[in-house]
């Protein structure tokens, strides 16, 4: 008799036990999911660089126009061709390419200024070799799932500029950033400056037009390296 108590006691025990380590289980299980989610999620924030530039060629096909000229605005095409030494250093040659110059209303309001205008020499193209250093690099999360990762660089270079078949002596400086798409390409938008003199009418001056350019960086071997 009392075995038989003992046992049914046991039994109940047991069927009252097993659900709740069930449950027990079932939660710790779901708070782990959790866990392991949210892990994920700030390890997104932390990955390594979406494209490694050090050992790499990358070219640039672009279109600029010129923001500083109130009477005359200038599109070019052009490109550069940089070769990374560092994430941080490369070398950079390129140049552009004049291909129409659009009047302002201004040039259209005074016919004597528009004569000026017009008498004035063109520049046709401009190309030089130089140096560029990037000393920010970031990362962005956009709608708590996308990563975007950029820098912003510094340029120097120094080159030649065609003046009406004349060529003159070039310096400009840059500003610019790249948002990186994937491991080969990225989107890249400069503003530079050149400086140069030219002589109109007899006058030497010193031109300081300034340039926005925007371009596709393709980035060679197409494969990050390391």
């Amino acid at each position: 008799m009392v075995r038989s108590t003992l046992l049914y006691i046991t039994l109940i025990g047991g069927l009252v036990i097993a659900p709740s380590s069930l449950s027990v289980a079932q939660a710790a299980d779901e708070v782990g999911r959790i866990d392991a989610k949210t892990q994920r999620d700030r390890l997104r924030s932390v990955q390594r660089r979406k494209t490694r530039k050090a050992g790499r060629f990358s070219l640039v096909p672009s279109y600029g126009l010129t923001l500083n000229d109130p009477v005359v605005t200038t599109h070019t095409v052009g490109g550069s061709l940089y070769y990374h030494l560092a994430e941080g250093f490369s070398f950079v040659l390129g140049g552009d390419q004049r291909i129409m110059q659009v009047d302002s209303a201004a040039v259209h309001l005074v016919r004597s200024q528009e004569r000026w205008v017009r008498g004035e020499q063109v520049m046709m193209s401009t190309f030089g070799f130089g140096a560029s250093y990037t000393p920010v690099y970031g990362k962005m999360a956009l709608f708590s799932d996308v990563v975007v990762h950029y820098d912003l660089f510094i340029e120097g270079r120094g080159g030649l500029t065609d003046i009406d078949a004349e060529f003159k002596p070039t310096g400009s400086a840059a500003v610019g950033g790249r948002l990186y798409l994937n491991e080969f390409m990225s989107l890249d938008l400069v503003g530079r400056w050149l400086m140069f003199t030219n002589e109109f009418r007899g006058v030497e001056d010193i031109k300081a037009p300034l340039f926005l350019h925007t371009g596709l960086a393709i980035y060679f071997p197409l494969k990050n390296r390391g």
